[in-house]
């Protein structure tokens, strides 16, 4: 409490209205209201060195003592206190974010894969729930296959059977048939002896002969020798 306040709740006059010893913002005890400074001190001719000395330790005395309630005053924080309460509330605030945001991730993940379960799932259903309808259709489907292969046999036999009564020139269709296969034999038949003259100029039998070895190569050329003799004795003929 400031000195003039003690003063006026005293109901005495305040006459020094600037003391050495009083500073604002700084609590008034008991001892600094009735110490005196060493200025004052020195100033009283009647005190003693010794007294003055006394009196100096004991304002450095009282000095470490208002220091160390400064220290220890909750209303004088330190700055640095302060700013690590900051810097942990910081950090708080971070972890708590990153937290948030693996939840928000976890979540979102889950909702993924429940839409894709999902999704699954319906298109199970669909595709069950068709299953009969697609088996009706593809049945239908080769019913109407087949009922056109056969009418179209119908139709094509039908004509096959009766165009040689239209005129006597359109040959029928076994005769039509036998002609296609023989023309059928006649090209595999030519094909047969255009290859074994390609082998023959080529003197492929004289090679194959010429390494084998034993009764099976003996064998082989007999046999092909006996078919060349054979073609030749057939060639009159025709």
């Amino acid at each position: 409490m400031p000195w003039h306040h003690l003063c006026n709740k005293a109901k005495v006059v305040f006459e020094d209205s600037s003391p050495d010893w009083v500073n604002p913002g700084k609590p008034v005890t008991l001892e600094h209201m009735v110490h005196t400074s060493l200025a004052q001190q020195l100033r009283r001719p009647h005190i003693g060195r010794h007294r003055a000395q006394q009196e100096v330790h004991q304002e450095e005395y009282h000095q470490g003592d208002y220091q160390q309630e400064e220290q220890h005053n909750p209303a004088n924080l330190n700055m640095s206190h302060i700013l690590h309460a900051i810097e942990d509330l910081e950090m708080k605030h971070m972890e708590g974010q990153e937290q948030i945001l693996a939840m928000q991730s976890k979540w979102i993940k889950q909702q993924e894969e429940w839409q894709k379960q999902h999704m699954e799932q319906q298109q199970s259903n669909i595709h069950t729930s068709l299953k009969p309808y697609t088996n009706v259709l593809n049945e239908g489907r080769q019913l109407h296959r087949e009922e056109f292969s056969v009418n179209t046999q119908a139709r094509l036999s039908y004509m096959s059977d009766n165009m040689h009564h239209l005129h006597y020139a359109i040959p029928t269709y076994e005769e039509v048939q036998k002609g296609f296969v023989e023309r059928e034999e006649g090209k595999v038949k030519q094909q047969k002896e255009t290859l074994k003259k390609k082998m023959e100029d080529a003197a492929f039998w004289k090679k194959l002969l010429g390494k084998g070895k034993g009764s099976g190569s003996t064998s082989t050329q007999e046999k092909h020798q006996e078919d060349k003799h054979g073609g030749e004795h057939e060639q009159p003929h025709e």
